[in-house]
């Protein structure tokens, strides 16, 4: 596997338009070694967990670990079936995925701009260009 094939662990927050309460978001992490997102209680638990995972595909990357192959890769946000059934339509949402180089760098998408887009920043600046996206207020 290479790098720039792009599977790579991702975080998004997803502002729910379908309950009442304003501010309510939910944070997701795409796990490339079971091929879904998995629930998260904050973003901070989301960050580490995208990092965690950036770590074991790397790791896996250094030891030319034969299942890299099955690592499957965030699904296209423009795909049949992209939105997955845990993002209802309506609902507004933005995601960071972590570029695993050797200095890793971030990529941010929205569901108003499904392209990623490489963030300037590190780590912290995509989180927080992805929080502001959605209208999150971020204890980070």
């Amino acid at each position: 596997m290479d790098f720039s094939q792009g599977v790579s662990p991702t975080l998004r927050i997803t502002r729910r338009q379908d309950v009442e309460a304003s501010g309510n978001f939910t944070f997701d992490v795409w796990n490339p070694f079971i091929g879904v997102y998995q629930s998260v209680s904050s973003l901070p638990e989301g960050l580490r967990r995208v990092d965690e995972l950036a770590s074991l595909i790397t790791q896996m990357y250094a030891r030319r670990h034969p299942k890299l192959s099955a690592l499957i890769d965030v699904p296209s946000a423009d795909a049949p079936n992209a939105a997955d059934s845990s993002v209802p339509a309506g609902n507004e949402w933005a995601e960071l995925r972590v570029n695993l180089t050797e200095h890793p760098t971030y990529d941010t998408r929205r569901s108003d701009q499904l392209i990623w887009v490489r963030n300037r920043g590190g780590k912290i600046h995509a989180a927080q260009t992805i929080c502001n996206n959605v209208g999150y207020t971020s204890p980070i």
